[in-house]
């Protein structure tokens, strides 16, 4: 065999060797690999003309049962803001680290039914946030009795927003040639208020002002950094 054959041989030998170890890590997760902060730690007490206020418990919609929550996600946060108008906004974050299939959010388009709320109006919007970045959410406007609730939401997996169960196989596809599973989240900012333009002028400001109080360096855990 000429020394040719041998060096190519041994080539191939390490190519193969080199993709049999690829292939056999195991997947890592996004979080381990780069651990995030708590939820608690990140979200500002006063977000510009933003107060946050103790929590009523009634006046938040829990995502889903305690059981399936614990399963869902890492991390659950709920608060309450008023501005100087004690215009008032509920914010809600369940972030779970792992977003691989059989892990899919918990959506209010569940959730909210499952707690006696009617979905009277549903759609895509997008939310413009800065000249340079905007974000896919849907806005779904929910009543229960004399409560009127419209809201918005919107998912991450990785450093990006996504819509559809598709959107997120694609992300997560790109992730795993890096043997990553990526984490992600659920966004979801309602207030109590009959009027539709009233309210989405009240959730876009707060959104807005939110992301403009979050460190750059912060922003694409909760905005992403592009929608996909």
């Amino acid at each position: 065999m000429s020394r040719i054959v041998k060096n190519l041989f041994l080539l191939l030998l390490m190519v193969v060797a080199s993709v049999c170890a690829y292939v056999a890590k195991p997947p890592t997760y996004m979080a381990t690999v780069s651990p995030r902060a708590s939820l608690t730690s990140e979200l500002p007490a006063v977000i510009q003309n933003w107060k946050k206020l103790p929590m009523d418990i009634a006046t938040v919609v829990d995502p889903t049962r305690q059981a399936v929550l614990s399963y869902l996600y890492t991390e659950t946060l709920a608060e309450n803001f008023a501005n100087d108008s004690n215009q008032r906004i509920m914010l809600s974050i369940a972030y779970g680290k792992d977003q691989s299939d059989g892990h899919d959010v918990h959506k209010p388009d569940l959730c909210y039914p499952a707690q006696g709320f009617t979905i009277l109006e549903q759609r895509g919007m997008t939310l413009e946030l800065d000249t340079n970045h905007r974000i896919n959410v849907q806005y779904l406007k929910t009543q229960n009795g004399e409560r009127i609730e419209p809201l918005i939401y919107w998912t991450t997996a990785g450093d990006f927003v996504y819509q559809s169960r598709w959107q997120k196989k694609l992300i997560a596809f790109d992730y795993a040639k890096y043997k990553l599973i990526p984490d992600g989240m659920i966004v979801r900012v309602s207030t109590i208020e009959a009027d539709d333009a009233v309210a989405m002028k009240e959730i876009s400001e707060f959104v807005r002002d939110w992301y403009a109080a979050m460190p750059a360096a912060q922003r694409k855990r909760y905005f992403g950094t592009t929608n996909s």
